[in-house]
């Protein structure tokens, strides 16, 4: 096989304090992501994780020939596809699942100096820092203030933007 494609796509539910473990809500993306490829679990030979750990492999009932970490920032997921893609057309996986799944289901966490001392840490290592104070989790959050500025600076309307992604997503797409 020379080429890769997207299969499946696994979602779950999004937002705060869900009443759902992390390793629960990975398994129902996977779960999702395998129905909608109509490929048993059996056939994924390859996991990309990201945030992942190997106990929820075994817990979502996978034993991939082969399972690695993937870091790199908001560019994560798209990464991910790509190294997937490169796996397949290689011809090292003939299927790849990527996860990513995080349940924030504790209180925010308070932003304190790291001073070294037990019990304390500078959550800007952990995850995006004081925006994560405000909501701001992940690339999306970001995305979505500096387009909410664009339209205000602009006097743009969401019909604008919705332009823009329908022309990105004619590029994206095999013709």
């Amino acid at each position: 096989m020379t080429g890769a494609a997207i299969v499946g796509l696994g979602m779950t539910e999004q937002g705060r304090r869900l009443g759902i473990s992390t390793r629960e809500l990975r398994r129902r993306a996977i779960d999702a992501a395998l129905a909608d490829a109509g490929v048993p679990r059996e056939r994924v030979d390859t996991v990309v994780c990201f945030g992942a750990m190997p106990e929820d492999l075994r817990y979502a009932g996978l034993s991939p020939r082969s399972s690695f970490a993937l870091m790199s920032g908001g560019a994560t997921p798209a990464l991910s596809v790509v190294v997937a893609a490169g796996l397949v057309a290689s011809g090292q996986a003939e299927y790849v699942l990527s996860v990513y799944g995080e349940a924030f289901t504790g209180a925010t966490p308070r932003l304190e100096p790291n001073h070294g001392g037990g019990g304390r840490s500078d959550i800007g290592g952990y995850s995006y820092g004081y925006p994560y104070l405000y909501g701001l989790v992940g690339p999306g959050a970001v995305y979505a203030m500096a387009a909410r500025r664009y339209l205000d600076v602009h006097g743009a309307t969401s019909a604008d933007l919705a332009e823009v992604a329908v022309v990105e997503r004619g590029y994206g797409s095999v013709r």
